[in-house]
């Protein structure tokens, strides 16, 4: 799954919690109250009331792929095709990694708080940031980033085994996330 998406998932949750926080701050409605506003303010609850349109069963599938950095491990899989050519630069197979490693949960970071600010106008406290969803997806790529041929951590001759390893995590991680996450914050 793409970083975005997880950003997405967690706007959503956090859309959710600044309506529930509006609406018990926001008075009943008066019988004097303008019929334009009454009509807004029925049109924004029923679109909060809407389930996402992607809200499919979780399988099996979307519990494998769900924390991986498709975005990182992309970029990373060509970071090692050209490695070579950055050795010449002097710069490391694990600098590399590690470079990947640290650019995933910031990336997820800014995409969840550009979404929210987008979606709902404002920053959200740091207490409801995607905590799980950055760890998680950073552990997700150090799995994978190890299963690619060329990783400066295991040889290219176990790659199979560091292959098996990474579904594994990747299952782990899912299973983890539904129980770490609130039912409301899946994807």
């Amino acid at each position: 799954m793409s970083l975005v998406s997880l950003a997405n998932a967690h706007v959503r949750k956090f859309r959710a919690r600044a309506a529930s926080i509006e609406d018990a701050s926001t008075p009943a409605p008066q019988e004097d109250e303008p019929h334009d506003a009454a009509a807004k303010r029925q049109a924004r609850e029923a679109a909060l009331a809407t389930p996402p349109k992607n809200a499919a069963v979780s399988t099996a599938l979307e519990t494998l792929a769900k924390y991986i950095p498709a975005e990182i491990v992309t970029l990373y899989i060509t970071a090692v095709s050209f490695r070579t050519q950055l050795h010449d630069f002097g710069i490391s197979s694990k600098a590399i990694f590690f470079f990947f490693m640290l650019l995933t949960p910031a990336l997820l970071l800014l995409a969840f708080l550009g979404d929210a600010k987008k979606t709902v106008g404002q920053l959200p406290p740091p207490k409801i940031w995607p905590y799980w969803k950055m760890i998680a997806s950073t552990i997700a790529y150090g799995a994978w980033a190890c299963a690619i041929p060329g990783n400066p951590w295991v040889a290219s001759t176990h790659a199979g085994v560091s292959s098996v390893l990474a579904l594994l995590a990747s299952v782990i991680l899912g299973l983890v996330g539904r129980v770490v996450e609130p039912a409301h914050a899946e994807a």
